[in-house]
């Protein structure tokens, strides 16, 4: 969740950020979600959840669903986003690298930016394997745990890298967990052209990702897997070298 502006802010419009703050608990979660749900994710009021789902299901953003007596995402919902895919040339030129490296690899294949402090998936190519991770699109994987977010921190301009890594540090204190353990995926992310992580984002999941650019944008091709069925070795041997020659096959690959 991004961060709150202060208080004193006159200019921040509280209400407005509730009501992100609403559709993107829909986003976090497939399927419906009730008021007390929502309540819970957000940490709002349960009053003030009341009349922001009043509010959205007037405007068209929701809609309740009696089947599963809880709110989902309505058809408005796609004209926030349809805007940026549109406008997000690299995007689209990724899209053939995706499907062959899922059709030749047969794991799962996406393409992610950086949002904040998380890298969403903007497309996904589902893997035909039996244990392919399913990834969706408008997933967000956090930049300090896994492959997709250390690969856009590697990716990024130097200046942006240190704010962006002081700003994980001090969530990490915060929340006093280890820093060590982030540094040194970073330090092995940045010393190597497929960035590799196994188990951290999520126990039984890994990932390799190389960042990607067109000159102007910035992203990362990523392949997630069941590390179950994927071995270290062959996740940095044949897994990356078959990543790097696709996506180089179409220049793509950032200089980092």
């Amino acid at each position: 969740m991004p961060p709150r502006q202060p208080a004193k802010d006159r200019q921040f419009v509280t209400a407005l950020d509730r009501g992100l703050q609403v559709l993107r608990a829909f986003s976090r979660k497939q399927g419906g979600l009730r008021n007390g749900q929502l309540a819970k994710q957000t940490k709002l009021a349960p009053s003030t959840i009341s009349r922001l789902v009043y509010t959205l299901r007037e405007l068209g953003y929701i809609r309740y669903d009696r089947a599963t007596r809880s709110y989902v995402l309505a058809p408005q919902v796609l004209t926030l986003g349809y805007p940026v895919l549109a406008q997000a040339p690299l995007l689209h030129q990724v899209r053939p690298v995706l499907v062959q490296i899922a059709q030749q690899t047969g794991e799962t294949c996406g393409f992610a930016q950086r949002d904040g402090m998380y890298a969403t998936f903007l497309d996904c190519v589902q893997g035909r394997n039996m244990l392919a991770v399913r990834m969706e699109i408008g997933a967000r994987l956090p930049l300090a745990s896994s492959a997709s977010g250390l690969c856009l921190l590697k990716a990024s301009p130097e200046a942006e890298r240190r704010m962006l890594v002081s700003r994980i540090r001090a969530r990490l204190n915060r929340r006093r967990a280890a820093v060590a353990p982030f540094e040194q995926s970073l330090a092995q992310a940045l010393a190597s052209p497929v960035v590799a992580m196994r188990d951290t984002w999520h126990k039984g999941i890994g990932g390799i990702a190389v960042p990607v650019s067109n000159g102007s944008e910035t992203g990362a091709i990523v392949v997630p897997f069941a590390t179950s069925s994927v071995s270290e070795k062959d996740m940095r041997g044949p897994l990356s070298t078959k990543l790097l020659e696709l996506v180089g096959r179409y220049q793509l690959v950032r200089e980092a």
